[in-house]
Formats: C-alpha cells, sequence, structure tokens
C-alpha cells in the first residue's frame, strides 16, 4: 500500500475517539500486555484491538465476563498453536518473545475476522466503520491481505473464527466469508463461494485458500509424469525451463486457430473442442497483476505444488506480445483492460513471467494445448492467405477497393488482348 494511503489507515485504526469499555481485571492485565508488546512499527495496535474487543463483543451474549472467558480462550490456543504457527513462516523471528507473537498472532487474526465479518454485513446493511467509509479502503485490503508477506495461517484464523463466533449456524464458516470477501478481486466463474469451499481440503492460508477455490475441480488430475516426480521426490532438472508456448495470438490466427469466449466458466478452464480453443474472459485491471504475482510466488516456493496459475499466466504472456494481440483478444471477448493502453497489458504479462521456471509437463494445459496446434498449419501459404483477408476483406471498403481494382485490371487485359490480336491477325 502507498505511504500515504497506510499513515491513513493507521490514523483510522488508532481513532482516538474510539473509547475501550472496562473489563475483568485478568482481560485489562492481558489486553495491556497486547499493547505493550507491540513495538513501534505497529503504529495500528490501538485499533487493532478495537476491532478485536468489537469481534470479542459481538461473539458474546452474557457480558464482560463471558467476553472475558472469550479472550482467556484466545490467549491460551494461541500459545498452544504457537510453536506450530512459528513453523509456518521461512524467517525464525528470534527477536519475537513468545508473548510478542501470541499478541501478533491475537491482533492481526481478530482484524481479519472482523473485516470478513463486517465485508458481509456491507452488503446488506451500511457499515458505520472508517474502514467502509473510504472509497479505495477496502479494494486495498483487498490485495494487502492476499500478498504471500503478508499471510497468517488459516488453522489460526479458524480458531479465533471458531472461538469467537456466538452463532451455531452451520451454514456459516471462515472459508465462505473470506471467499466471499476476495470474489470481486478474481470472478470464480458462476460457481457460488458456499460450493467453492466444499472440496475438502484444509488452506494454509488467506492466499492458498484462493487459489484451492480456483484449483479444486484440477486436484487429482495432474499429468503422469508430474505425480511420478512428485511420489519420487527428486528436484527439478537444471535444464528444465519454462515451456514454450508456442505462437501469438496473430501468429495463430494466420495458422488458422479458432477462438472462443467460454463465459460463466473458472478462469483455469481452458477447454478445446471441434477445434476451437475456448478461453474464460479475463478481466485485467491495477489489482489482478499483484494477484497473480503472489499466486505465482506461493507455487513457485514449492517445486511439488501443481503450478496451475504459473502455467495460466504463461500461456497468457505467450498469446499477447504485441498491441495487436491484445486488440485481436479484446475483439474475441477473451481479453478486456482498464490500463492505460494495449502494450501495459504486454508489459503486465512480460513481468509477471520474468524469472518464473517450471517445466511443460507439469501444466494443466499440456494436453489441450498439444491437441491444439495439430489443427494448425503453420506455412508460408496460409500466412499469404491471412494477409490477402486481412488487406482486401477486412471491410466493404477495402473490398470495395479490391473489386474495382480487379475490374479496371480485367478491362486492361481485354483491351491488350484485343490489341495484339488486331496486330497479329489485321482485318482483311
Amino acid at each position: 500500500m502507498e505511504d500515504h494511503k497506510l499513515r491513513f489507515l493507521l490514523r483510522l485504526l488508532t481513532d482516538s475517539s474510539w473509547k475501550s469499555r472496562s473489563v475483568h481485571n485478568d482481560y485489562r492485565d492481558e489486553t495491556e500486555k497486547i499493547n505493550s508488546t507491540v513495538n513501534g512499527k505497529r503504529a495500528a495496535a490501538v485499533g487493532l484491538k478495537r476491532y478485536c474487543e468489537n469481534l470479542l463483543s459481538n461473539g458474546t451474549v452474557g457480558g464482560d465476563h463471558n467476553r472475558d472467558s472469550m479472550m482467556t480462550k484466545l490467549v491460551y490456543a494461541m500459545k498452544v498453536m504457537e510453536v506450530e504457527a512459528r513453523r509456518c513462516y521461512s524467517e525464525k523471528f528470534n527477536n519475537i518473545s513468545a508473548s510478542e507473537f501470541v499478541t501478533m498472532m491475537i491482533l492481526d487474526g481478530c482484524f481479519i475476522v472482523q473485516l470478513l465479518h463486517l465485508y458481509e454485513r456491507s452488503e446488506m446493511e451500511d457499515i458505520d466503520d472508517p474502514l467502509f467509509n473510504i472509497r479505495w479502503m477496502v479494494p486495498n485490503l483487498h490485495r494487502d491481505l492476499l500478498l504471500l508477506e503478508n499471510q497468517l495461517p488459516f488453522a489460526v484464523l479458524d480458531k479465533i473464527f471458531e472461538i469467537t463466533t456466538a452463532s451455531t449456524d452451520d451454514s456459516s464458516s471462515l472459508q465462505k466469508l473470506a471467499l466471499k470477501f476476495f470474489n470481486c478481486l478474481v470472478p470464480n466463474g458462476t460457481k457460488s463461494s458456499e460450493k467453492k469451499c466444499l472440496f475438502g481440503v484444509h488452506p494454509d492460508n488467506l492466499l492458498h485458500l484462493v487459489r484451492l477455490s480456483f484449483v479444486s475441480s484440477f486436484i487429482g488430475k495432474a499429468k503422469p509424469c508430474f505425480r511420478l516426480r512428485k511420489k519420487q521426490k527428486k528436484p527439478h532438472n537444471l535444464r528444465e525451463i519454462v515451456p514454450p508456448y508456442g505462437h501469438n495470438v496473430e501468429e495463430l490466427k494466420e495458422a488458422g486457430a479458432r477462438f472462443m469466449c467460454r463465459e460463466n466458466h473458472d478462469l483455469l478452464d481452458i477447454v478445446l473442442k471441434d477445434g476451437v480453443l475456448k478461453i474464460p474472459p479475463l478481466h485485467v485491471d491495477d489489482f489482478i497483476g499483484q494477484v497473480f504475482l503472489n499466486l505465482i510466488a506461493y507455487e513457485q516456493c514449492d517445486r511439488f505444488l501443481e503450478p496451475y496459475f504459473t502455467h495460466y499466466v504463461l500461456f497468457f504472456c505467450g498469446l499477447v506480445r504485441s498491441a495487436k494481440d491484445v486488440s485481436i483478444m479484446h475483439d474475441a471477448g477473451l481479453l478486456r483492460h482498464e490500463l492505460r493502453s494495449d502494450e501495459d497489458v504486454v508489459d503486465l504479462f512480460k513481468n509477471l513471467c520474468k524469472g518464473v521456471v517450471s517445466h511443460e509437463c507439469d501444466s494443466y494445459l499440456s494436453e489441450t494445448l498439444i491437441e491444439f496446434y495439430k489443427t494448425l498449419h503453420f506455412t508460408n501459404w496460409n500466412k499469404w492467405k491471412k494477409k490477402w483477408r486481412d488487406d482486401y476483406f477486412s471491410s466493404p471498403w477495402a473490398f470495395s477497393s479490391f473489386l474495382a481494382a480487379g475490374i479496371l485490371l480485367l478491362l486492361t487485359v481485354i483491351q491488350t488482348f484485343f490489341s495484339v490480336y488486331s496486330y497479329v491477325l489485321p482485318p482483311s
């Protein structure tokens, strides 16, 4: 988040108009410990504490005593999970004590869970909260909560949700709230958020959850060579490089390729049917690049993780190599963007693919693309035929000019023929 927006967020979170409720001594001691252990870099601690207490208040019915009991359960649960939570990070956090780490999990976790609750409520009623009164705040939180470096273990969030949720309605779950929160960032076809969380896989964090919501239908369908390498647990060979995704859209069209927009399907669900490559439409804006970047980074961190988004982005990077490619895909309904120019879309995909390494047999698209390329004919004749169509049959005016030139040429040939004929065989 930009510096000025971050400063504004901190000011909102530390709003002095909020007054803390008086609670049981044990809870007061615990909150004082929470506030005292947060260092200067976490200036939003007071505001996070506000969201934490609001969450506890919403989740209790019996007043301060039950709220104190809930806070005690939270602290105990986080202390039990502390060692396991530390293992989820590559950093050792040697400079952070156990008490500080527990504090961080409680404050950050309660803020995220309360934010998800408020977002769900905001769809049905107006929320009087500073985060929802600023137009750009929620979209920035969408993006920041998906940053790889900002992830909190999902087990921590789930435990906080379990402890603080008063409702016994099984239809509500943290996964549903989270997917509803992120659904506007990358639309997920026509499938509802509720259906998307029934894949029975426990996510590692929010970023992993969003990824699973897209790839759940592909789980178990990995390519044979990928399953074999995963079973043998052999590292990638140094010669394995980014798979060549062949030709861009302009070259594919010259070879006779046909594309069709596949509406109401998940983003990754690219299929070949009757020789036509059907691609769900992709909407590119200022946020989607960062979402893809973090999803790719997440997949690149684990060599045994099936790189669905990595190959999806590599596929689009191969298709879109010039502004004309973007224009062709836009006309076909395959790509829509809100960037300044078509060249910016090309640059976006180029930047996303920098430094990305994967093997072609890892790609869930490999079989589809192999069959697709078999239907094409990369010959000079096809290039000439494509150029002929583009030059002379792309519009009624171009065809009219071609037809007029053809008639003029035909009349010139006829005139020349009769002139030569009258010279060779003059009339008697």
